[in-house]
C-alpha cells in the first residue's frame, strides 16, 4: 500500500516508461531471497539469481544495480546455507540470462563507447576506454558523484517536493508520501534497535545502493533514474 501511494510510483507508471520496469524485479528477487533465507534450497537459491539476471535487462541502470545486489544476496546467506559452495546455484541463476547479452556484446563491440557518449560519461569520440575510465575516477568526477547521490537521499527529494525534473514530479509531493517521513524514521530505529536480523539489513543496503547508477548522469535527484529506491523505501516504512 505505502508503494502504491508513493507519488513517485504513481507518476512514473502513469507515463509507462522503462524507468519502472527495475521494481518489480526487484520485488520477486526480495520474495525468491527470503524464501531461500528460510529454506535455502537449489531450487530457491536458482530463482533469486534468476530474478535478477532477468531484471538485468529491464531498464539501463538495472545493468549496475542487479550485479551489486547479487553480491549482497551472497553476503546475506553466506551463513545460512549449509555449504557456501551451494551459493553458486545464485550465480548460476544470474548468469544463465546473461549469456544473451554476453553474444550481443561480443557482436557489437562499439555497445560500450555510444552508452559511454549518450551518458556522457567520458567523451568517447576523443578518449580511449582506458583514458575514459582515468577520466571517470578522477578527483572532481569523484566529487561530482558524491553530490549528486546525497542528492538521492535528502528528505526535502524523498517527502517534500520529489524528482527534481518537472516533468516526473508536480514539485508538491516528495518520492513518497509526506506522513512517511515519520514511519521511515520509525522503521529505521525499529530495524537498528529490535529487528536485527539479516533481511532487514539487507533493506537498509539495498535502498543506499539503489542510487548508485544514477550518479553516473550529472543530474541531482533525477528519481527516474533510481526507482529502485521505492520499493526498499516501502519496506524501511512498512518495519
Amino acid at each position: 500500500a505505502l508503494l502504491a501511494f508513493s507519488p513517485a510510483h504513481y507518476i512514473f507508471s502513469r507515463y509507462a516508461l522503462d524507468y519502472l520496469y527495475p521494481v518489480p524485479f526487484l520485488l520477486a528477487w526480495l520474495v525468491a531471497l527470503h524464501s531461500a533465507m528460510e529454506r535455502p534450497t537449489t531450487r530457491a537459491l536458482l530463482v533469486c539469481g534468476l530474478c535478477l539476471g532477468i531484471g538485468f535487462y529491464s531498464y539501463a541502470a538495472a545493468v549496475i544495480l542487479t550485479p551489486i545486489m547479487l553480491l549482497l544476496s551472497i553476503a546475506t546467506l553466506w551463513s545460512v546455507v549449509e555449504r557456501p559452495k551451494r551459493l553458486i546455484m545464485l550465480a548460476a541463476g544470474y548468469a544463465i540470462p546473461l549469456t544473451l547479452f554476453v553474444v550481443w556484446f561480443a557482436s557489437h563491440p562499439d555497445a560500450f563507447a555510444n552508452t559511454a557518449q549518450r551518458y556522457a560519461l567520458y567523451d568517447a569520440t576523443q578518449l580511449s576506454a582506458l583514458q575514459g575510465l582515468r577520466e571517470f575516477l578522477s578527483f572532481p568526477n569523484i566529487e561530482r558523484m558524491t553530490a549528486i547521490y546525497w542528492s538521492f537521499l535528502s528528505p526535502s527529494v524523498l517527502f517534500l517536493s520529489g524528482d527534481q525534473l518537472i516533468t516526473f514530479s508536480t514539485r508538491q509531493a516528495g518520492v513518497f508520501p509526506t506522513v512517511m517521513m515519520v514511519l521511515f524514521a520509525l522503521g529505521i530505529v525499529q530495524i537498528v534497535e529490535r529487528e536485527r536480523n539479516r533481511f532487514a539489513w539487507l533493506v537498509v543496503a539495498c535502498f543506499l545502493v539503489a542510487p548508485l547508477p544514477a550518479v553516473l548522469v550529472p543530474e541531482n535527484g533525477a528519481v527516474n533514474r533510481a526507482t529502485a529506491i521505492l520499493p526498499f523505501g516501502a519496506l524501511i516504512a512498512g518495519y
